[in-house]
């Protein structure tokens, strides 16, 4: 069973104290390394989802032909178990674990014309799974995120075959939120307050991030780092409860990692810095604004830390000296960073990947 008791106390206390340090923060956080290993069977992991109580959902490579990919379940008290589902007949992509024990996530199976049919899954511990259906009968949807009220978003197909961003809850089903006009739209991310991030397509061809409110008005976030006259597209792939957007912006030959806010727009995460040349993407933003990301460095991508403080940094830079992994590990994919300040990754040892958990210590 996951381990959330006292997560609400813990959450709140985690803010205040974060809040607190972030106002004084003089240098970026220093972090020690949890390892999650492999379990038996499996020849590597990589983490999905980090909740605030710092669970952990990912997958394994496993040995099995029948399954290939197996999901995990990690906590700091229980360690890892197998996350089992009745849904064995196809594969499961996983989206996002929230704070309540419900993971979201898609689920895929043959439809007997050599094509998959892929449907939008919740589940809980108590519960079971829901498949969440489509926009259409029959058709196609795919789960990316879900909140601490279990609304999910994610992508499904409408009836003229386009994408369409949507919002699902137990009380309102599916529900197009797709930008009037626009040719089809991606969901991402949601927010406690049903604020979705997403991308939403132009006439054009080019992508734009977008906000949608949780009555499904929309508004665009606006494109950094056209050059060349290249065309410009923006992404949105994350929104905190303040509604501090994360994302990626540019055109084919460069990407920036971006953060946007009401107050002050788009700006680059890596303007007037070290790493102001450097392929950058914003993946992930907690409640006080730390960002997590990617940052290309000699043909490979990095994990990177930001906040508006300290600005962009490679975590590799960030590992406190006394850990034993330190300088053993090439990190890459952040996937989250949680209200503590934790941040849950893959790194490389030996050219095998494990999931990890980084833990602030300062």
């Amino acid at each position: 069973m996951l381990r959330i008791a006292h997560l609400q106390m813990a959450r709140f206390a985690a803010l205040i104290g974060l809040t607190l340090a972030a106002s004084a923060q003089a240098a970026p956080p220093t972090y020690r390394v949890t390892d999650l290993g492999l379990p038996q069977g499996a020849s590597a992991t990589q983490p999905v989802a980090l909740n605030d109580a710092g669970e952990v959902l990912g997958q394994a490579d496993v040995a099995d032909q029948q399954i290939g990919i197996r999901p995990f379940l990690w906590s700091a008290a229980g360690g890892t178990r197998w996350w089992d589902t009745p849904l064995t007949s196809g594969r499961n992509d996983l989206g996002l674990l929230n704070n309540r024990g419900h993971v979201v996530g898609t689920h895929q199976v043959q439809d007997g014309q050599g094509g998959f049919t892929s449907q939008a899954f919740v589940w809980t511990e108590s519960n079971g799974v829901r498949l969440l259906g489509g926009l259409v009968p029959g058709g196609s949807s795919f789960g990316n995120a879900v909140n601490d009220l279990a609304q999910v978003v994610g992508t499904a197909i409408a009836a003229d075959g386009a994408p369409h961003l949507f919002v699902w809850s137990g009380s309102t089903g599916m529900v197009d939120r797709n930008p009037a006009g626009a040719p089809g739209s991606y969901g991402q991310a949601i927010n406690l307050y049903g604020q979705v991030a997403g991308t939403m397509m132009l006439a054009d061809g080019r992508q734009r991030a977008i906000v949608v409110g949780r009555q499904g008005q929309w508004r665009r976030l606006g494109c950094i780092g056209a050059d060349n006259g290249q065309p410009c597209h923006s992404q949105a792939l994350g929104i905190n409860n303040n509604g501090e957007v994360v994302g990626v912006s540019g055109t084919g030959s460069r990407s920036h990692g971006f953060i946007w806010s009401a107050e002050a727009g788009m700006r680059d995460i890596a303007a007037g810095g070290p790493y102001a040349d450097h392929e950058v993407k914003a993946q992930a933003i907690n409640a006080v604004g730390q960002v997590v990301g990617s940052l290309m460095v000699q043909n490979f991508y990095r994990a990177a830390y930001w906040d508006a403080a300290n600005g962009l940094h490679d975590i590799a830079d960030l590992i406190d000296p006394a850990d034993p992994l330190a300088g053993r590990v090439r990190y890459t994919v952040p996937v989250g960073i949680n209200a503590s300040g934790q941040i849950a990754l893959s790194g490389e040892i030996s050219g095998v990947k494990h999931a990890m958990v980084l833990t602030p210590v300062r």
